[in-house]
């Protein structure tokens, strides 16, 4: 609107919706990298708190989840909002052209930023992977996302009914052996009538 406006034209008129459209192109593709940004700056911090519980040094996690991220959240969102509002328009079009979508820091900053979806998987199947059975539900998981087109939610609510019935199975389980262990119990000190 500020654009729009200082640009002396109607809010209601084709030019304004055409500089809408690119300043919002340009500033999605420059929110696009930031986002990227952060999140690869934030890998830094992931790795010192690894480091921080291989030492049992676990008060400096406050640190990692709780500070550190502030600093990516500073060094690439507050930062380059401030001087992109500060500049303006022109700023926002001269980086575009200084960084190309098809160059190779945005080619490397989009395949990092692809590959942190893998790390996520990587971390929970490290903690949760006991024994090669465990990947079943996984995979099962991912194929059905993949061949359903599965959103998400849909992905966790199916997972969420399979956890349910793994559930059941194993109480059922359970209180069929605790009934066997007591029946199968003979007091021979009992005399016979």
């Amino acid at each position: 609107m500020v654009a729009i406006r200082s640009q002396g034209l109607a809010v209601d008129s084709a030019e304004a919706a055409n500089l809408a459209k690119s300043m919002g192109t340009l500033v999605g593709t420059v929110g696009t990298v930031l986002f990227y940004g952060t999140a690869t700056m934030n890998l830094l911090w992931q790795h010192l708190g690894w480091k921080a519980v291989e030492k049992g040094d676990f008060k400096r996690l406050y640190a990692v989840d709780w500070g550190f991220p502030w600093i990516s959240h500073f060094v690439f969102s507050f930062l380059p909002t401030l001087i992109l509002c500060k500049l303006g328009a022109d700023a926002v079009t001269a980086l575009k052209t200084v960084l190309p979508l098809d160059g190779i820091p945005m080619k490397t900053l989009f395949t990092v930023g692809s590959l942190l979806p893998c790390v996520g998987i990587a971390i929970l199947l490290k903690q949760i992977v006991e024994k090669v059975t465990d990947f079943i539900p996984f995979f099962v998981g991912f194929t059905l996302a993949a061949s359903l087109g599965l959103n998400l939610v849909a992905s966790a609510v199916i997972s969420l009914i399979f956890a349910v019935l793994f559930y059941e199975i194993q109480m059922a389980k359970n209180a069929r052996g605790a009934v066997a262990a007591t029946a199968s119990y003979d007091d021979d000190d009992e005399e016979d009538i």
